[in-house]
């Protein structure tokens, strides 16, 4: 070979070393420094809920169906997804709930209204929405042999109601009273054209109305689901329920105004598991899962799946968007107006207090909009990040990549169809960012070339400076090989 020939091969070989040398280290350095797979995307740009401690909020209820979207929640590992862990404190009725609240042992909660009202007069509690509607489950029983049944329907108006004002009078009823199970004892007694003196109401808790009435006490229980489930397996009659005595019995959504007020944020979270609950509610009808949590947490061994299916029959329930229509259009305030002013009858609270309610805004609908607000930034979000998206497509940026993103937005418009608001919004979020940051051109290509020919994986295989040195001397081989062949085949023959 002439010196000339090996003077071309060498510069031509530098050439090359110094291009191979750039590319595989741009290569090196994008792939290190962009991740490429979705994992590995999510794991830099959404963030990780969960990683710290993340805070308690204690949340407060009874044996009942508006007890679910927490107590399911928990078992189905959702307040991570919210941003929270709870605390899970458990109660038999309003009355001793209301009190433990006072006392500072929990935060938030479900509950019936009439105990909901006396939160917000004396201790300043905020109703921040609907569980459900318990018009049909607050009800009256008797035996099957009682005498009441012989009438139904004394008062036209409410067709419904067994009984007379002559075989009701006199008689005993047990009762949990200042409760929406006494509501609709009194707006049953008012049908029939009696009051609570024509009668004689003891007070008993849930429980002990059960074992007393089977046991041949009272005339008349009153009961509320679940436990009026029971009571109708064992043959007692449906004498009346709030519905059939015309009134709405709401159950609440209770949130202490002092923790409303520190911690908005952490309400606001709570809330939205809760009404991801509602919607799972809503679409599933989990009668398996209240079931179980009657069984094994209630200690109701009775209550099997068949008979929790009522429950979701005859207690609807109302979404995020019904229930701010409910509050916004004067419903809500009307409904509670009429349990106060049972109070008032009672003589449990004088007008005075009643305007004093009203007044302090009890009956607050703030925390519902925000919620609907948060929903619908989610949303937008979530339509900006397809954009993003399409326009890192549109730029150059590699398909893997693409895939990977397009992969989270599927991902985030999941969590808000369930109803996981603030993380579908992190993602969106995050997808945006890494949209905008996602490497364009020759170094992205180059890495899927490398990986899909298997020449070079990742930097954890193979050191920088190895895999730089292996693909400049097969870069020069091949060239040198290139040119000594163009040489021999285009070379022109010697003068003689």
């Amino acid at each position: 070979m002439r010196k000339k020939d090996i003077s071309i091969l060498l510069v031509l070989s530098l050439i090359v070393a110094a291009s191979s040398f750039a590319i595989s280290a741009s290569a090196m350095v994008s792939e290190s420094s962009y991740p490429l797979t979705k994992e590995q995307l999510k794991k830099k740009y959404i963030p990780e809920l969960g990683a710290e401690e993340l805070p308690l909020v204690r949340a407060s209820h009874q044996p009942c169906l508006h007890a679910l979207p927490t107590w399911m929640g928990m078992q189905l590992g959702w307040p991570k997804d919210h941003g929270i862990s709870i605390k899970y404190v458990y109660f038999v009725s309003g009355m001793p709930q209301v009190e433990a609240g006072v006392a500072g042992e929990w935060d938030v909660g479900a509950i019936g209204t009439v105990p909901m009202l006396m939160a917000a007069i004396r201790y300043g509690a905020y109703m921040v929405g609907i569980s459900n509607d318990e018009s049909e489950t607050n009800d009256m029983w008797v035996r099957p042999d009682s005498p009441i049944l012989k009438v139904k329907g004394w008062n036209p108006r409410y067709p419904e109601i067994y009984g007379s004002p002559d075989l009701v009078k006199g008689k005993t009823i047990l009762c949990s009273t200042i409760s929406t199970g006494h509501y609709a004892v009194v707006a049953t007694l008012e049908a029939l054209g009696l009051t609570e003196k024509d009668v004689n109401i003891i007070h008993m808790e849930q429980s002990a109305i059960l074992a007393a009435f089977e046991a041949g006490k009272g005339d008349i229980a009153q009961l509320w689901a679940p436990l009026d489930y029971i009571g109708e397996m064992k043959g007692w009659v449906k004498m009346s329920s709030g519905r059939r005595a015309g009134v709405v019995i709401p159950g609440a959504i209770i949130v202490w105004r002092s923790f409303a007020e520190e911690h908005p944020d952490l309400t606001l979270r709570w809330l939205e598991m809760y009404f991801r609950g509602i919607k799972f509610e809503k679409l599933h009808k989990p009668a398996y899962m209240l079931s179980r949590y009657f069984i094994e947490y209630c200690g109701l061994e009775q209550l099997t799946t068949p008979i929790c299916v009522k429950e979701f029959e005859l207690r609807p329930l109302f979404d995020l968007e019904e229930q701010i229509k409910l509050f916004e259009n004067g419903t809500v305030d009307k409904w509670m107006s009429e349990i106060a002013n049972f109070f008032i009858r009672e003589g449990r609270i004088t007008e005075e207090e009643k305007k004093k309610a009203w007044e302090s805004g009890f009956i607050n609908v703030k925390f519902l909009k925000a919620l609907a607000d948060k929903k619908k930034e989610a949303s937008d979000a979530i339509e900006k990040a397809i954009k993003a998206v399409d326009d890192a497509e549109k730029s150059g940026v590699a398909g893997s990549i693409i895939l990977s993103l397009r992969s989270l937005i599927e991902d985030a418009k999941k969590l808000w169809e369930e109803g996981c608001y603030f993380k579908a919004l992190d993602y969106a979020n995050g997808i945006i960012k890494a949209a905008g940051e996602a490497p364009k051109g020759v170094a992205v290509k180059t890495i899927e070339i490398m990986k899909t020919t298997e020449v070079i994986k990742t930097a954890e295989v193979f050191p920088l400076t190895w895999a730089i040195a292996t693909v400049t001397v097969t870069t020069v081989v091949v060239a040198s090989i290139v040119y000594l062949i163009a040489k021999k085949r285009f070379a022109m023959p010697k003068k003689k």
